[in-house]
């Protein structure tokens, strides 16, 4: 009788045996890499649904479901826009924080709320602390959408690629202003930096003609707002 177990077994219909059976002989370490076995058509490694990869972690060090530990070694800053309040004097913002990075107090923030004017004072701090990189422009505080619904996501899509782009920046990412605008727990309060003068005119020239156009740019903007709800 045939018996497809028994590793003495002729393979080949002209007597000559196997010396290497299709199946394992020895022991393998868990979760070891088996082997001569190829993975699927395209020879990739099966893997568990759900399981979460080696940047994509909710914490510095995760236990996945086989015993793998993942740990986010380079300096991070996460943050996510939970929820959004605008009423009539201001906008409150809620957002959840996750980080690395030594000089905050802690690792991860829930519930944090900012209003837009401290957003406000967070962007002129950054102006004044962070020379050595480009900021980018803080969202308004109203578009151009017709219903309140569509002007609340949109206005927090926008606020959100706003934080993306603060957090991931090398610069502001070890920032004070960026640790006590997400590590204060009774509001923020921007650290105050003295303005130092430039000393070269050509310089001052541009910087004075750059804030009218960012005046101008300004109310142009609230024109077109106004003209697109008309």
């Amino acid at each position: 009788m045939f018996d497809p177990l028994s590793s003495t077994v002729l393979i080949f219909a002209n007597g000559e045996s196997n010396s290497a059976p299709p199946w394992l002989t020895t022991l393998h370490k868990p979760n070891s890499p088996i082997p001569n076995l190829r993975y699927g058509p395209y020879g990739r490694e099966p893997r568990i649904y759900g399981q979460p990869e080696p940047g994509l972690i909710s914490s510095q060090t995760t236990t996945s479901s086989n015993g793998i530990k993942f740990e986010k070694k380079e300096p991070y800053l996460q943050v996510w826009i939970t929820g959004m309040d605008c009423n009539r004097r201001d906008i409150l913002v809620k957002f959840d924080a996750q980080t690395n990075l030594s000089n905050f107090m802690g690792t991860a923030y829930h519930n944090v709320s900012r209003s837009y004017y401290e957003f406000q004072q967070f962007y002129e701090a950054l102006l004044n602390s962070c020379l050595h990189t480009i900021i980018p422009a803080l969202p308004l505080a109203q578009t151009s959408a017709l219903m309140d619904e569509e002007d609340d996501c949109l206005m927090r899509i926008m606020l959100q690629q706003w934080l993306t782009r603060i957090c991931e920046d090398p610069i502001v990412m070890h920032d004070k202003d960026l640790r006590l605008f997400i590590d204060s727990d009774f509001g923020y309060q921007p650290i105050l930096h003295p303005r130092v003068p430039d000393e070269d005119e050509v310089l001052q020239h541009t910087h004075f003609e750059l804030m009218k156009l960012e005046t101008q740019f300004f109310n142009a903007a609230k024109a077109i707002d106004k003209l697109t709800i008309t």
